[in-house]
């Protein structure tokens, strides 16, 4: 199926995706209280084989109570004998319930048809993380699956996989490629802009800081976070500043005015891309 057939879910709002592992699901409203825009409740790496079936449990415990607050849910991959046991879950939950589940977390994505099966279990809106070489190579086909609403990546997966050391120059170059590319086909295929993948050290508030900042550049809209510390970092960084915003509102309001797609404003030339990129600010920021 072509991307010009392809019905694209509506877009994603949120900044800071906080993971909470199943198996701790009382933390999900810590989380929350922390600041995190949206929670991921997480069946797959952080959670043993051993307590699988407790974690499940805990979802669909979390889920059905009155306090629940609508979260995503990243399930086990398509390689792993649990994910049928996690989606068979999720199609069990009664309507109250499921309508707290936003979406899907779909990890060590490689092929665009374990989307396309997730899609018609689910029906849910679903993030495919790439952390595989597999995955890197199959990008542009995987973007254009339809159900999907954004890409993310898994760095050190991807790192240990290609044998090249993350914290290294080599590393840098490495994840600055597949930026490019899950942005480069994001935007083809009308999805969300990328989601940065975590940043382990969560106490390093320079460094994260650092990361924000370009991803932020590079056009992503959030981050995954694996630790509350990093929720305010990345929401207070990742908003425009109150002069961008202000210059934002001042050529959307020019341009309204007086049709004009050239003109000058505040000693900077604006032509139909900045006009265009002011809108989605306002549109993002001031509603």
């Amino acid at each position: 199926m072509s991307e010009n057939n392809v019905a694209k879910p509506k877009g994603l709002s949120a900044t800071s995706y906080l993971f909470v592992p199943a198996i701790n699901i009382e933390r999900v409203e810590k989380a929350f209280a922390r600041g995190a825009d949206t929670v991921i409740i997480d069946l797959e790496d952080a959670v043993s084989d051993s307590v699988k079936m407790q974690s499940r449990d805990n979802v669909v415990n979390y889920l059905s109570g009155a306090d629940a607050k609508p979260v995503w849910v990243r399930i086990n991959a398509a390689s792993s004998n649990h994910q049928a046991g996690d989606i068979d879950l999720l199609k069990s939950l009664p309507l109250p319930a499921i309508n707290n589940v936003i979406g899907v977390v779909l990890p060590k994505v490689e092929h665009a048809i374990e989307i396309d099966r997730v899609r018609h279990a689910l029906a849910k809106p679903m993030i495919a993380l790439i952390e595989t070489p597999k995955g890197m190579a199959n990008i542009p086909d995987i973007a254009a699956a339809a159900g999907l609403t954004a890409l993310s990546f898994g760095f050190l997966d991807i790192c240990e996989k290609l044998g090249v050391r993350a914290d290294s120059e080599a590393g840098q170059m490495v994840a600055n490629q597949i930026r490019y590319q899950l942005s480069l086909h994001s935007a083809i295929n009308a999805l969300t802009p990328p989601i940065e993948c975590v940043y382990p050290p969560f106490n390093d508030d320079d460094g994260l800081t650092q990361r924000v900042n370009g991803w932020r550049d590079l056009g992503f809209s959030g981050m995954l976070c694996i630790h509350p510390n990093q929720v305010a970092i990345v929401n207070a960084l990742a908003r425009p500043s109150q002069a961008q915003l202000a210059f934002a509102k001042k050529v959307v309001d020019h341009y309204a005015q007086t049709g004009l797609a050239a003109f000058a404003m505040d000693g900077q030339m604006v032509d139909t891309p900045v006009i265009l990129q002011a809108q989605k600010l306002i549109q993002k920021y001031q509603p």
